[in-house]
């Protein structure tokens, strides 16, 4: 409780001076943040954030670039982020990244402490303070931060087989859901027969008084949001997912995306019917797979791959030895600058399609690692399989 407090205190004394100081919001008038922040205006307003000419207008009101033509984000997320619409757009956006920030910080922590040994823990640290996705959380505003408490918290408590609270946590998902699509998938036909009703129930009680109340005074924004998301979606902009893996050779090829999607999911599959993963194994595992077949996506939606580099720390330090230190020091590298590394070169290229390389390396290396683990008798409850 002691440190919760200190933990508070800081965080509020943060967001005062950061907002007082007009900091992030200078950078975040031309960010994702604006988007949330937006979105729920046009209910008092009267307006709809599918309007581009309303659009617009409030983003020159409030001084800032719209990045989309319209809102791009479902119309429940208007109701979701609601109270942050009251608040004036400075100290709205220093709360945004102080609130993400503290809840991305905690679930990290949570992760950590499952790792088996001290070194394991920093070593995972260490990668959470450099991972790319976390600093264009800072800078940018997107909502990933919150996302990934959600679904970091999920994992944790699937550990635990708290199930239903496993379900709560995976329905505030919905609030951004393209990344989760596959995910809800896995996680459905991974889990067993008992845990399904707990999940839905669970998930209902979050996702659905969200959508429920939308579709009571906003259901015409659905058919909105729908037509924008699949604008996005055939837009030739930036994409990190395999739908524009063409790109990397050159040549448009729409059915490419298609084929390695199909591939990566038919591989997620065949590991899962042979490994019979628990839930949480299951939900790790089919991160990077659900973020490189996404719709669409950009680097900053990886930060939930710091759930499987959990896995992967834990598991490399067992046994402990040499190999077992070289293996945790290639991975951290790894980790580390892989991300970086693809960014700097999305500069150069115009676009961040080198990026899905990032979670498709971690959705390759993950089985390899877990088949090593299932060979031995000593897997931890990371990665602990059905009995």
């Amino acid at each position: 409780m002691r440190r919760a407090g200190i933990v508070g205190v800081i965080a509020i004394g943060a967001l005062v001076t950061l907002g007082t100081i007009g900091v992030p919001a200078t950078a975040y008038r031309d960010g994702d943040f604006l988007q949330f922040w937006i979105q729920p205006q046009a209910l008092f307003e009267g307006a709809s954030p599918y309007d581009p000419a309303w659009w617009a207008a409030i983003h020159r009101r409030v001084g800032g670039r719209a990045l989309f033509a319209e809102a791009v984000y479902p119309p429940h997320d208007a109701f979701a982020f609601l109270p942050l619409a009251l608040i004036p757009l400075s100290y709205a956006a220093a709360l945004w990244l102080v609130a993400q920030l503290v809840a991305a910080a905690a679930v990290a922590v949570g992760l950590a402490r499952r790792i088996s040994d001290r070194a394991g823990r920093v070593v995972f640290l260490a990668v959470v303070v450099s991972f790319q996705p976390l600093w264009l959380l800072v800078v940018g505003g997107n909502v990933t931060g919150f996302l990934f408490a959600a679904l970091g918290g999920a994992y944790l408590a699937a550990l635990d087989r708290r199930i239903a609270r496993c379900g709560a946590l995976l329905g505030l998902l919905v609030v951004k859901p393209h990344p989760f699509v596959f995910l809800a998938v896995a996680v459905l036909a991974s889990a067993e027969r008992a845990q399904r009703r707990a999940l839905v129930l669970g998930a209902l009680a979050t996702a659905g008084p969200l959508v429920a109340v939308t579709l009571l005074l906003r259901p015409s924004w659905y058919a909105e949001w729908l037509r924008a998301a699949l604008g996005l979606q055939a837009a030739p902009g930036s994409n990190a997912t395999v739908w524009t893996i063409g790109r990397l050779i050159g040549v448009e090829v729409p059915p490419l995306g298609g084929v390695v999607a199909l591939v990566v999911v038919v591989a997620f599959a065949v590991w899962a019917r042979r490994a019979r993963p628990s839930l949480a194994l299951a939900i790790a595992v089919a991160i990077p797979v659900s973020l490189a077949v996404a719709p669409h996506g950009w680097s900053y939606d990886q930060l939930h791959l710091l759930i499987p580099l959990a896995v992967l720390v834990d598991r490399l330090g067992r046994p402990a030895s040499a190999t077992g230190r070289a293996a945790r020091a290639a991975l951290a590298l790894g980790a580390s600058a892989l991300p970086w590394l693809l960014y700097l070169l999305a500069f150069r290229r115009g676009g961040e399609e080198l990026s899905v390389i990032t979670p498709l390396a971690v959705s390759a290396l993950l089985p390899v690692v877990l088949a090593r683990a299932h060979q031995r008798s000593d897997a931890p409850r990371l990665v602990a399989s059905r009995a």
